[in-house]
């Protein structure tokens, strides 16, 4: 983070604004363009930008939200984006961007920055940690991959088999209180084992 003083900042706005139900930064590269879709307000100098979709680079949940849906989506493979949904159509709650909260969000180092570099076996084989790491990466696949998964979830709640709160795997009492698709969770689990990066 470069803001040093960031929780203090989100429970601000969450303080100023109770109608917000989950707010988010993001890295200033790409904040200038999130900005541009959404309704810019302000109360007593406390900045936000209400948005419509939940960039999930760093997120400040009001336990509220939490309570009414539960965990991030392990039946479809979606966080940020999942949530996002779920706070529009099942809530009354909004989301907001907030610009104040600057995080560097960075990606990559160069090797004569890194802590290992004199030790680092990736540099004998001619190449590096990051480019070994990017060689890896699955999500965009997955996503493209798994959208039915998505339909499926949200049709289950259209149709009255379940109720927008989702569960998890590490809470025993929520699998038990709510629809749980366990073999559908464990195909996205198996995924992100067998893709690991």
């Amino acid at each position: 983070m470069i803001t040093p003083d960031w929780i203090t900042k989100f429970m601000e706005v969450m303080s100023e604004y109770p109608e917000v139900g989950a707010a988010s930064t993001i890295k200033p590269s790409i904040l200038g363009y999130y900005s541009l879709y959404g309704k810019d307000i302000e109360r007593n100098g406390i900045k936000i930008n209400l948005i419509d979709t939940l960039v999930g680079n760093c997120l400040c949940l009001r336990p509220e939200v939490i309570e009414q849906l539960g965990y991030f989506n392990e039946e479809t493979g979606r966080c940020d984006s999942d949530y996002s949904i779920r706070i529009k159509e099942f809530t009354n709650y909004k989301m907001a961007l907030v610009s104040s909260i600057v995080i560097d969000q960075k990606q990559k180092i160069d090797c004569s920055e890194c802590i290992i570099n004199n030790i680092c076996k990736a540099k004998i084989n001619n190449t590096t940690c990051f480019k070994i790491r990017d060689s890896k990466y699955q999500n965009l696949i997955f996503e493209a991959n798994s959208k039915n998964l998505v339909k499926l979830y949200y049709n289950e709640i259209k149709e009255g088999k379940r109720t927008p709160y989702c569960a998890s795997i590490h809470d025993e009492k929520s699998m038990k209180n709510n629809y749980y698709n366990k073999s559908r969770a464990e195909q996205i689990f198996k995924y992100y084992i067998n893709n690991e990066n």
